[in-house]
């Protein structure tokens, strides 16, 4: 009797369907997929490379703990490798009770809801989440549009088992916080969760049922991952999206943890690690503490890995000791070059601590990348760009990334921009840096999109970076990944905003 019990009980459990949703009607080339993770929603063209999503691989492993099927599908990544899915036969074949859709701002209303119509068509019972930012914002939107049931806010992990037990049992959902969904054609917004997601008692990410080989590094096309190291951000810069999903209070992992995953994901080949975090150097003591750790158990000479990170959150000697224990490439978000700018969206650092990071990793063999924002305030002028050009030439950083600034709607810069008529494109889906949304009292959008272009120009094609990328080649190989990173390059960011006007000259005509 026990055992005929537990067998119903195995057989109640649900299938699950762990979905990052790839584009459905068109073919798309690899630079145009979306990285859908976190605040980071971009084309797989910014560094040539594409990012697993993590978050939808922790809850595949936890799904799986409870006892459920589950079947994790990057269709982004199957893509990638130009091994799309067929979407058609997998739901004829699997059928799922519940499916989680991994989302970005760009593609909720678009490739996602694509996606979640034709489950529907085919699982009409079948019950639909969105997770990420834009369900994180905009739950209200997502649901209201009909195939989506849920819409999931902020940090999924630390909900997803009881709201698969609750759809499981056909239990209303009104004690499930953290969620806006669909009730009687109605929607309901149940308060925020107040839980702050404990990473050490997470299981791994489901590496072993992603597809490895479509995540590589832009520098030497090394398979990587994602290690999260810590979540949540105290500042309150006006126009980013992180907090908003991992809140403001900083939580990182205990390094024994992430060192014994880092032995993990070693064992199925990888050997480039991205560590996931909001700002990864944000506490000295837990990076020393990593570090010495990574160092003494000797995995630093077996792998490599990269970080982002605030100039003011670094010294010389953190650096040392993170090059120490193989980090070879760290992302900084200076934004910009003038004062005036980042005090205006409360960025909280000063031009002297980029000055001075820049200065320190020189000192190590970690190459350093500056991130830079045009247009994130009402005053920029192209004396503003300009200045900030000459800044970035200065700190003489290996890489440089340029973008416009993009105001996301829940974002305080969204708000003034908003009410300030800035705006002159609310479409979700066209919300990417590399075009420009806005258009400013001195600067047009295709001025933005100008300086951002001849930025690219200006620091790429200067003989210190020609002669420092062609130094690094030992092999040739290495000569082919660079020639494919610069087609990447031109293809995926120098070309991206006339391609996204050409899209909307498509659909409009």
């Amino acid at each position: 009797m026990g055992m005929a019990y537990f067998e119903e009980l195995v057989l109640t459990k649900m299938k699950v369907l762990c979905l990052n949703p790839g584009p459905l009607k068109e073919k798309a080339k690899q630079n145009d997929l979306l990285v859908k993770e976190g605040r980071c929603m971009e084309r797989s063209g910014a560094w040539a490379n594409l990012r697993m999503p993590i978050t939808l691989a922790y809850i595949s492993n936890i799904l799986k703990k409870e006892g459920h099927e589950v079947k994790l599908i990057d269709d982004v990544a199957m893509q990638y490798l130009r091994k799309g899915t067929d979407m058609n036969k997998l739901l004829d074949d699997f059928k799922p009770d519940f499916a989680v859709l991994n989302t970005a701002m760009q593609s909720a209303f678009a490739e996602d809801m694509d996606n979640a119509r034709l489950i529907k068509d085919k699982s009409p019972n079948a019950t639909i989440a969105y997770i990420g930012v834009a369900p994180s914002l905009l739950g209200k939107e997502i649901v209201q549009q009909g195939p989506v049931d849920i819409a999931i806010r902020r940090e999924p992990e630390g909900i997803i088992a009881e709201l698969a037990k609750k759809i499981e049992n056909g239990e209303d959902l009104k004690d499930v916080k953290g969620i806006t969904y669909i009730k009687d054609r109605g929607v309901m917004i149940n308060p925020d969760s107040d839980i702050l997601v404990d990473m050490d008692k997470l299981p791994y990410p489901d590496y072993e049922n992603l597809p490895l080989d479509a995540y590589r590094t832009p520098v030497d096309k090394e398979m990587q991952v994602l290690i999260e190291s810590s979540r949540g951000c105290p500042h309150r810069c006006i126009y980013c999206t992180g907090a908003s999903y991992y809140g403001q209070k900083f939580r990182a992992r205990d390094p024994k943890h992430i060192v014994a995953e880092i032995e993990h994901v070693l064992k199925l080949g990888v050997r480039r690690v991205i560590f996931w975090a909001d700002t990864f150097t944000l506490n000295k003591n837990f990076v020393m503490e990593l570090c010495d750790l990574m160092i003494q158990k000797g995995v630093n000479k077996k792998f490599k890995w990269i970080v982002n990170s605030r100039v003011n959150t670094v010294d010389l000697e953190m650096l040392k000791k993170m090059d120490e224990a193989g980090c070879m490439l760290m992302g900084f978000g200076v934004e910009n070059g003038n004062q005036e700018i980042l005090d205006y969206v409360n960025k909280g650092t000063k031009l002297q601590d980029a000055i001075n990071a820049f200065k320190w990793i020189r000192q190590t063999k970690i190459r350093a990348a500056a991130h830079i924002i045009f247009g994130l305030a009402p005053f920029e002028t192209k004396e503003t760009i300009q200045k900030t050009i000459k800044f970035v030439n200065k700190l003489k950083p290996h890489y440089a990334n340029f973008h416009i600034a993009t105001p996301y709607p829940g974002t305080k810069l969204y708000e003034i921009y908003n009410e300030k008529g800035y705006l002159i494109n609310k479409d979700y889906k066209y919300l990417e840096s590399a075009h420009a949304n806005i258009s400013l009292p001195h600067l047009s959008d295709q001025e933005l999109e100008y300086w951002r272009s001849k930025a690219f120009f200006n620091f790429f094609f200067r003989p210190r970076i020609i002669f420092q990328e062609l130094r690094m080649l030992h092999s040739f190989k290495e000569l082919i990944n660079l020639a494919g990173n610069a087609y990447w390059f031109f293809d995926g960011w120098i070309n991206a905003g006339k391609k996204i006007k050409k899209k909307k000259e498509r659909e409009n005509s």
